[in-house]
């Protein structure tokens, strides 16, 4: 009935509710675990998006697959530095050809894959920008530009890293940015200079037009 039924809950309630026993404070903020991803801090790279590489979509690429395995070659030793040219007249396709190579090598260099536009002669720039925008880097505010553009560069020297740089027009303006003894970093430039690598150490490609029915494709 509904008489018994109310009898019985008082019986329990005092056990379950009523219990003068003191209530429990809620816990410390500081102890609960964090909520969402904590914000990156200066120095720490670890788990960042690394590339700036555009992606093709469903654009085919073709006619280059000899060029992909040269490139291959020399570029094998992701814990040792590399350089490597590419070079040919405009339009040929150098710089499509070393975002390919990116794209399809990303899984090799954990320390990340990114273009630098090398025609201005402001690599520096482009350092500091991808400190910033991709790494999400802090620096003091009155680091000049090229320190900021310099400590990213070197920063890459923790883990194998590829950089491309592109439409190099003198040799005099990557100079200091290839990378030192030992360091694990694979340098790709492209330019329009045939005897660019002439006047360093360093192996070269030349890139010629696509076949009339490769480019076609």
């Amino acid at each position: 009935t509904a008489g018994s039924l109310f009898a019985a809950l008082v019986r329990v309630m005092p056990e379950a509710y009523l219990s003068d026993a003191s209530p429990q404070p809620p816990p410390d903020i500081e102890t609960l675990p964090p909520v969402g991803n904590p914000r990156k801090v200066s120095g720490d790279r670890g788990q960042q998006f690394r590339s700036n590489i555009p992606a093709r979509g469903a654009r085919p690429f073709v006619g280059r697959d000899n060029l992909l395995c040269q490139i291959q070659r020399v570029l094998d030793d992701t814990a040792a530095e590399r350089v490597l040219v590419l070079h040919g007249h405009p339009g040929v396709g150098k710089s499509e050809l070393a975002r390919e190579y990116a794209r399809l090598n990303r899984q090799r260099y954990s320390g990340g894959v990114f273009f630098i536009d090398a025609s201005l002669d402001a690599i520096d720039i482009e350092f500091a920008r991808i400190s910033k925008i991709i790494l999400r880097e802090t620096h003091p505010e009155n680091l000049p530009l090229n320190e900021i553009g310099q400590q990213t560069f070197y920063g890459f020297g923790t883990s194998p890293t590829l950089l491309i740089y592109d439409n190099v027009r003198s040799p005099d303006s990557v100079l200091g940015w290839l990378p030192p003894s030992g360091m694990p970093c694979h340098i790709l430039i492209t330019t329009l200079i045939d005897d660019l690598a002439s006047a360093w150490p360093w192996p070269a490609i030349q890139v010629t037009p696509l076949p009339t029915t490769a480019a076609v494709d």
